[in-house]
């Protein structure tokens, strides 16, 4: 039967050119493997055992289907990676489905069928070994010169390693919410986020803290705050540094004190909570401009986990954005097959002030407005927030600079360029030596000048 299918020119004649253009449609994480170049499809036409051999020689599983949607060919990959043979493959190939893939791919399948149009969808295909491996099935309807359709052309590509990067992608992002909590003894207690920047100033402290009935206009019941709500657990202050100067106060009370206060009420309520804090603000630099307050600083600093920033990390951000995409296209209805080289340089280039979620913000925009099927970004985009971020929110006096810089450098000259140990510069400061460390890399000072004096 295979050799029957096989001998079949005209359809060979016919796919070679197709599969062609189905390697161009392939996603952007892909790249063809074959030694052919891309506009091999003319020549090979004129020999069928070569065209046979560049099927066969394809990277992915290819096939083709007729009208009705009955199987029809499957090249010798698909064989080789399902373990049947030419005859057992038309009747069995659907049996290598993962069964939770079952209804989605039939329900693709008839729409593709239904519509006469090209389409994409991803689903696991069980190895001849038996391990189960991740596929983005492609497929595109031909028509004759009359508009009827002939014959439906496929290639599955394996996509299994983007998808494991994807789920160690979302694991982390989930360990970074919640692991430390899963982990500690308070694990059977609740666990609250709260991102600060997200909640206005008026009520940032009635989110937190909680209010009683009456204690302002609207306030028309009492209500417990977030730290009520995780008391024996975990509460986790995204964006701190974004939190207002009388929440500020109210917070190191909590810390210190380990009871908080509602709104309208005078009465201390004790917590018992574990605070965990995060920013992607210069926290020393909050606390020089004075919006920040250095006594809640120290506080919050008791276990310091720094991440690096996206800048520092360039080799994340392919990932990442292939991550966002699929995100932000699957809630916006789109689907995308490449990425614009150039944007691709952009997102790798640029400094993301920001980091993540700036990342995020300007992927989701660009797929929002994007009416094409590549992905791109606006270049005017990076030059705005490039001037954005680099014009000074708050003019620091170079008085002061340069006194702490010389206070510093004192330091330094006595401890020998050393920062940390009781003899170090941090101690005879009083300041934290991460702190130091910071300061100095800030003012641009060289530590190492003052090891010879």
């Amino acid at each position: 039967m295979d050799t029957v299918r096989a001998a079949n020119l005209k359809w060979l004649r016919n796919i070679s050119g197709t599969l062609v253009q189905l390697f161009r449609l392939r996603t952007f994480d892909v790249i063809a493997q074959s030694d052919y170049p891309m506009d091999a499809g003319e020549s090979l036409n004129r020999n069928p055992l070569e065209l046979r051999a560049f099927i066969d020689g394809v990277p992915a599983l290819a096939w083709s289907a007729l009208p009705d949607g009955s199987p029809e060919f499957f090249n010798q990959p698909f064989l080789d990676h399902s373990g049947l043979s030419p005859d057992e493959v038309y009747a069995e190939w659907k049996s290598k489905l993962h069964r939770d893939d079952v209804e989605e791919f039939e329900k693709w399948w008839g729409e593709l069928q239904k519509f006469r149009k090209p389409g994409q969808t991803e689903v696991r295909f069980r190895r001849a070994d038996g391990e189960y491996r991740w596929f983005q099935i492609s497929s595109t309807p031909v028509h004759d010169g009359q508009g009827r359709l002939i014959r439906w052309y496929g290639m599955n590509i394996d996509i299994d390693d983007r998808k494991r990067a994807e789920q160690q992608l979302r694991q982390k992002e989930e360990d970074l919410r919640t692991a430390i909590h899963k982990r500690s003894k308070r694990a059977a207690h609740t666990f609250v986020g709260v991102n600060c920047g997200a909640i206005p100033a008026s009520l940032i402290a009635s989110e937190l803290f909680g209010h009683e009935k009456g204690a302002f206009t609207g306030a028309t019941q009492r209500r417990l705050g977030r730290f009520e709500a995780a008391s024996g657990g975990t509460i986790f202050l995204d964006e701190v540094g974004d939190l207002p100067p009388d929440v500020q106060i109210a917070l190191l009370r909590v810390l210190q004190e380990r009871e908080i206060e509602r709104i309208g009420c005078d009465k201390p309520i004790p917590v018992d909570v574990r605070v965990v804090a995060a920013t992607h603000r210069d926290m020393e630099k909050l606390v020089s401009e004075g919006t920040f307050r250095q006594d809640l600083l120290y506080r919050l600093n008791v276990v310091p986990i720094e991440m690096p920033s996206l800048r520092e990390r360039a080799s994340d951000i392919p990932l990442l954005v292939e991550y966002f995409i699929a995100r932000f296209g699957g809630n916006a209805g789109k689907e995308f097959r490449t990425i614009d080289i150039k944007t691709l340089k952009l997102l790798q280039d640029y400094e993301w002030p920001g980091n993540v979620r700036e990342l995020q913000n300007v992927i989701e925009r660009a797929v929002i407005l994007s009416d094409s099927d590549a992905f791109a970004v606006e270049e005017t985009w990076f030059k705005r927030e490039r001037s954005e971020v680099l014009r000074p929110r708050v003019a620091l006096s170079s008085v002061l600079l340069k006194q702490e810089k010389e206070m510093i450098e004192a330091a330094l000259a006595e401890s020998r360029g050393r920062v940390s140990g009781s003899a170090g510069a941090a101690a005879k400061l009083g300041l934290p030596t991460r702190t130091l460390d910071s300061k100095i890399k800030r003012l641009g000072i060289d530590k190492y000048r003052f090891k010879s004096i």
